[in-house]
């Protein structure tokens, strides 16, 4: 059953004219959980591209363009690129199955001024050792004029008999690994001014690259928060904790793989639960979290509890129950969430492609 905080939690959409930008308001939702999507969206959700580095996918073979191959290849590497299988059926599709070639030349680029695009990509399924091409739309185009993404342009040398020869392959990532993989052009959430700090109203915007639907990137999100809640209460369940090394009993948990994007849900969820608008909690004295190293993918929770338990096991074993619970009841709220902005009317086409 509905309630009417949940009815009205995301309200005011707008989408923008070539569907790219979607724009609303998130009425009543912690700020850490808001701000939680918001790097989810950027950095979290899997996508394919053409990769450059560290794994380089493409092989050019001949390149007598204005560009030279490094600078070529970086360019290709930034494309806005999807394929119809992989949407349908990820699970099953085998993105080395697939090659695109790019084989142009300047003769036959003469009626575009020479300017290679993303329409001279051509795709092909490798079948039984042979390829088979296949006709699909696999780049976005500028929405007003339909024009194709501009990649490089031959020179004007008569004399020269110029070429370009690439094959390219996907692979899959996300933001987090390189930027080739990111979904969208911008992810942003701020606190509406127009409403009083009673209404914690944030407003949201995102702008998707051109591939997914801004809702389907929304919709992706919670997923990605609900996957991270599960690991973590897998992480918890299975053993970690350890004795924090100072002059007083708490315990400290290290999550790796995670970041502040999770480090802040989890502290603004237990603290407000725990310790509201006191300064003493429930059954905890402390909780916070932090990134042991910029450049190290994890965090630490640590927590100290009310309660004097000189035995660190029996510590760990109630501390630990009290963590997982609350991770429990921040998933089922994110959850909710998820339903909520799935019941929405939302397009019913996964991609702009399509």
């Amino acid at each position: 059953m509905k309630t009417k905080d949940t009815i009205t939690m995301f309200t005011n959409l707008k989408t923008s004219e070539n569907g790219r930008i979607l724009e609303f308001d998130i009425n009543g939702l912690e700020t850490s959980i808001v701000n939680g999507l918001r790097r989810t969206v950027l950095n979290d959700i899997l996508n394919i591209g053409f990769g450059y580095e560290p794994e380089k996918t493409i092989k050019i073979n001949k390149n007598t363009t204005g560009l030279h191959d490094e600078f070529l290849a970086h360019r290709i590497s930034l494309l806005p690129v999807m394929l119809k299988e992989w949407i349908e059926t990820p699970a099953k599709c085998e993105l080395d199955d697939y090659v695109f070639r790019l084989i142009v030349d300047q003769k036959s680029q003469e009626s575009k001024n020479g300017h290679v695009t993303t329409d001279d990509f051509r795709l092909f399924r490798i079948v039984e050792g042979k390829e088979e091409e296949i006709v699909q739309n696999c780049f976005p185009h500028e929405f007003i004029y339909k024009s194709s993404i501009l990649i490089t342009r031959f020179p004007h040398r008569d004399s020269v008999d110029q070429q370009l020869d690439i094959e390219c392959k996907l692979t899959k990532g996300t933001h987090a690994k390189h930027a080739c993989f990111s979904p969208t052009v911008i992810c942003v959430s701020y606190e509406n001014e127009d409403s009083s700090k009673s209404e914690n109203v944030n407003s949201f915007m995102v702008e998707s690259m051109g591939i997914w639907q801004p809702s389907m990137l929304i919709k992706k999100g919670f997923e990605n928060l609900l996957w991270k809640c599960n690991h973590i209460i897998g992480v918890l369940q299975g053993g970690e904790g350890n004795k924090y090394d100072g002059n007083y009993m708490a315990i400290d948990y290290v999550l790796t793989n995670q970041s502040h994007t999770m480090g802040n849900m989890i502290q603004e969820w237990v603290y407000n639960h725990e310790f509201g608008n006191s300064t003493d909690g429930n059954e905890l004295s402390h909780i916070s979290y932090h990134e042991p190293h910029p450049l190290e993918n994890s965090i630490i929770i640590r927590m100290v509890l009310k309660e004097d338990i000189t035995d660190f096991q029996e510590y760990k074993e109630k501390a630990t129950r009290i963590l997982i619970n609350y991770v429990h009841s921040l998933k089922e709220h994110i959850d909710m969430c998820s339903q909520t902005w799935n019941n929405l009317k939302h397009p019913q086409k996964i991609t702009l492609l399509e």
